[in-house]
């Protein structure tokens, strides 16, 4: 790893080696084993302890590639399949077990929680049941003097009801409507009106309407925007501020203070009103505000959203079933965090200059408690190699090390600890069983009533055309259309019904093993063209039966099968070799191409034989044989597009071909039941991923409302050096630089920013997926006002 040889760009200095296939130096320079090893000297595989360092470098996946790349660089790239063989699968192999290690434990401590609460139960019931012997006459006697004092409580009501009844200020309202006996007959008429129109579910559906509005005008909102589109998104929120103002005191209104404030949701929504009224009022005395309270009403959703809502519960669960656990990462994190302050705070600041040209603290440093506990979150979330070579230049290396290693090993295992408990408490969750109290029907018979609507609307036009047209035929046809309505399915012929159709749209190769062939064509192809419809005891059908058992005999052969795959294979290889050398490559280039046409003829011949062999009827129905069907189409457009010329359209259609490995599938059952499966699941999957985008939504608005137009800088393409704050301080300057003829400088956004949604959705992803967000957490902490530039936090 010491083949190191610093040519003429000083900061630049790439690992080299004299293999045949390791990287080169540029020509009239050569490869010498002089200088240190990359990263401070520290990635080296010269003796155990730095291969040690980097096979858990490895296994953390902290910084690897750049590991990977060295290595393939210095010793050559045949030592890739050193990382296939060996460094990944042991890797990988070291992380199952550690996962395995952890969920055993965690199991084990679960089964220990549950009899221990068994035995608490059984001694508290062992308890009761002695208390209850000892005492039975007693509790007999208590209960006969309760049950005398309810009656005389029950008649002594019952005179006082009959004594004020005779205003009957309220007779047919709920008690619930009407608590108090003076209400006012305007005043009960009201509240009775109000509660109709509340409590129907086209209230409902129209709040949620209105909820979807309001966030897609929260999702709008950008950087730049008009005066004009900026007015409008004010106003807007301003008119669904008071909807829902509006909404809020109809239903206490028509349900009464106490009715309306023991629903959970109506306390959710009422407390969401009143933060809106009061950032309203916060903007127009300070002229904005940081808040945006509105993005709160997304969550509503969730009351008439069954997945959303177990999301949130989920969620809320967890946490407080976890509080313990993650009670003790807190404690872990700021213990470490004074440790790392007190062992190299100072050492930071005195050794400095050996981490930092300009000799001023870096960004991740441990002169504080504040840098302290960022370096530790760091450590557990993102990498810590990079900040364990800085440690190590500045203070004692073993301590470095030491620190380092018990820091990711304790505070890893907590995270997966925590990770692992959470996901077994969702997965073991009785909230996942579906109750009837958590169905929300109120917009479903919404829905039902207005389609019912529609459908009488349509029924009696039709029936005024009948009445007009005077048709007997119609209404012997609406007759039995009512009775078929009238009359519902019997639900066993329903079930089989279903699972005939599901057998015929699923049908796999095992199914089509049948020695008689099926009818060629569907019903209404014999009913349109009689022709079609052979007779099989005269010689033109007998002739045609015979074919079609013949087909159908080579097509169920296990050779034939054996054949196929063998031939997919190979036309899935003979896809590697068409890269960008090919046309240089004249004789690989004729027998790829050659091949390609052996294979498409094999697969059209295939097709035609199960045509014959199975039907068109058959073919078309099979999912698997509507795979091979649009893969043939591919090769077969490919290879006219190569005859007449057009090679744009034929290299845009033919990397469709790359789907050809896919044909495989459909000729193992086990692979054929992997894919069936994940089909299935599809729905449920989709419907995670939308609840998934819902939540990422409001984090996605949130930034935008914080970050928008603020992730911009002034750059210098030609140096490709950043101007800091204190030599330019906003857009205008940046701009008046570029005025006066320096074409290099340009007004510049980072790729990851949230000026939109959309670019915030990407900003999310790459902080959530990454292994190094580091240029969004860099940017959100650097950012201060619109058309400023990054605030230099390097040495804060």
């Amino acid at each position: 790893m010491k083949l190191i040889n610093t040519f003429f760009l000083v900061s630049w200095t790439p690992a080299c080696g004299n293999a045949s296939d390791s990287g080169s130096c540029p020509e009239g320079f050569t490869c010498m084993s002089v200088g240190k090893n990359p990263n401070y000297g520290y990635t080296n595989f010269d003796w155990f302890g730095p291969s040690l360092l980097n096979m858990i470098r490895l296994l953390s996946k902290d910084f690897w590639e750049n590991l990977f790349m060295l290595t393939l660089r210095a010793s050559g790239q045949t030592h890739l399949l050193v990382f296939i063989l060996v460094f990944f699968p042991g890797c990988f192999c070291l992380l199952c077990f550690i996962l395995a290690v952890v969920a055993m434990a965690i199991g084990e401590q679960e089964k220990a929680a549950v009899v221990e609460a068994r035995l608490k139960e059984n001694d508290f019931l062992q308890i009761q049941a002695a208390l209850m012997s000892i005492n039975e006459d007693e509790q007999v006697r208590k209960k006969k003097q309760v049950k005398t004092g309810r009656q005389e409580v029950t008649v002594s009501y019952l005179s006082s009801a009959d004594s004020e009844g005779s205003g009957d200020t309220c007779p047919s309202l709920p008690s619930r409507l009407c608590p108090e006996s003076n209400c006012c007959s305007c005043w009960l008429w009201l509240k009775l009106r109000l509660h109709t129109v509340v409590m129907d579910p086209l209230f409902d559906l129209g709040v949620i309407l209105i909820l979807i509005i309001n966030t897609l005008f929260m999702a709008v909102e950008h950087y730049p925007m008009t005066e004009h589109f900026e007015r409008t998104l004010s106003e807007a929120s301003l008119v669904f501020t008071f909807i829902f103002l509006a909404e809020m005191v109809l239903k206490i209104v028509a349900m009464g203070p106490s009715s309306y404030f023991k629903v959970g949701w109506n306390i959710f929504d009422s407390i969401i009103v009143v933060l809106t009224i009061l950032e309203l009022a916060i903007r127009s005395i300070l002229f904005g505000s940081p808040f945006s309270f509105n993005l709160l009403r997304v969550f509503r959703l969730a009351r008439w959203w069954p997945s959303f809502r177990l999301y949130l519960k989920l969620v809320w669960s967890s946490l407080w079933a976890l509080r313990n656990l993650t009670l003790v990462l807190v404690l872990v994190v700021f213990l470490y965090s004074v440790v790392g302050l007190h062992l190299f705070g100072r050492d930071y600041k005195d050794c400095v200059c050996r981490i930092a040209q300009d000799c001023e603290l870096p960004r991740w440093h441990m002169n504080d408690f504040f840098h302290s506990f960022l370096m530790v979150f760091r450590v557990l979330v993102w990498g810590w190699i990079e900040t364990m070579w800085d440690c190590m230049e500045v203070s004692n290396k073993t301590t470095c090390v030491v620190f380092f290693m018990t820091l990711m090993i304790v505070g890893k295992l907590l995270v997966l600890s925590l990770f692992l408990t959470l996901l077994l408490s969702w997965i073991c969750s009785e909230s996942l069983v579906p109750s009837e109290q958590t169905e929300s029907p109120e917009p479903r018979s919404a829905l039902v009533r207005i389609f019912r609507k529609m459908k009488k609307k349509k029924k009696e036009e039709d029936l005024v055309l009948d009445v007009v047209t005077s048709d007997p035929t119609r209404d012997q046809q609406n007759a039995a259309i009512a009775r078929t309505e009238g009359e519902p399915e019997p639900e066993g012929k329903k079930e089989e019904k279903e699972k005939k159709k599901k057998e015929d749209r699923h049908s796999n190769h095992d199914d089509l093993k049948t020695m008689t062939p099926e009818d060629c064509c569907c019903e209404g192809c014999y009913h349109c063209c009689p022709l079609l419809d052979l007779n099989k005891s005269q010689s033109t059908g007998r002739v045609w039966s015979n074919f079609r058992r013949t087909c159908l005999t080579i097509v169920q052969h296990q050779t034939f099968e054996t054949f196929i795959i063998i031939i997919i294979v190979m036309s899935s290889l003979a896809l590697v070799f068409e890269d960008i050398h090919l046309p240089q490559r004249h004789s690989l280039k004729q027998v790829v191409e050659a091949a390609d046409q052996v294979f498409t003829f094999v697969f059209l011949l295939e097709m035609l034989l199960k045509w014959s062999a199975l039907g068109l009827r058959r073919y078309f129905t099979d999912a698997w044989c509507w795979l091979d069907f649009i893969i043939l189409n591919v090769s077969l457009t490919c290879f006219t597009a190569d005859l007449l010329g057009l090679s744009g359209l034929g290299t845009a259609i033919c990397s469709m071909r790359a789907l050809m490995p896919l044909r495989v599938l459909s000729r193992f059952r086990g692979l054929r039941v992997v894919i069936q499966t994940l089909l299935r699941s599809l729905p449920t999957l989709l419907n995670v991923v939308l609840v998934s985008v819902t939540v990422w939504l409001v984090f996605s608005i949130l930034g935008v409302n914080l970050f928008a137009g603020k992730f911009r800088y002034c750059f210098n393409e030609t140096s490709e050096e950043y101007f800091l704050s204190e030599d330019v301080h906003n857009k205008s300057e940046c701009f008046y630089l570029m005025d006066m003829n320096f074409t290099e400088i340009r007004w510049k956004n980072i790729y990851s920013n949230f000026d939109s949604v959309g670019s915030g959705y990407l900003s999310l992803f790459l902080v959530a997926l990454s292994a190094s967000p580091m240029d969004v957490f860099y940017a959100s902490t650097d950012a201060t006002l619109v058309g400023t530039l990054f605030k230099n936090l390097t040495g804060s």
